[in-house]
């Protein structure tokens, strides 16, 4: 699954806008997700890339504490069978605004 179908499908099954890196310009309003690349564990073997696997950070960010979306995001993710694992939650003080981070991993076919 690429970035494009993932978002296209997250979108749609949870009603959140979600982004790539950063909103061009502003944000919408809260919740919100965003996405950002981290470093891929692709499997190897006769000198070739035989699988990619991305391995991706979402964002979640909202106002307070919404364990209520956050379940549903977590839905999504056993609903398509993407394995993820939850990060935790921290404050941004200087935004004010809750940040919850999940992992997952893309099967780039």
């Amino acid at each position: 699954m690429n970035y494009a179908d993932f978002a296209g499908a997250f979108k749609t099954a949870t009603s959140l806008p979600i982004a790539y890196l950063s909103w061009h310009g502003h944000p919408p309003s809260f919740p919100y997700c965003l996405l950002l690349q981290i470093p891929s564990d692709d499997q190897y073997a006769d000198d070739r890339n035989y699988l990619k696997v991305a391995n991706v950070q979402l964002e979640f960010y909202s106002q307070l504490k919404d364990s209520r979306t956050q379940s549903k995001i977590e839905s999504f993710f056993d609903a398509n069978d993407v394995a993820y694992e939850y990060q935790g939650d921290t404050y941004l003080d200087s935004e004010q605004m809750q940040m919850a981070v999940y992992q997952i991993q893309l099967i780039k076919e």
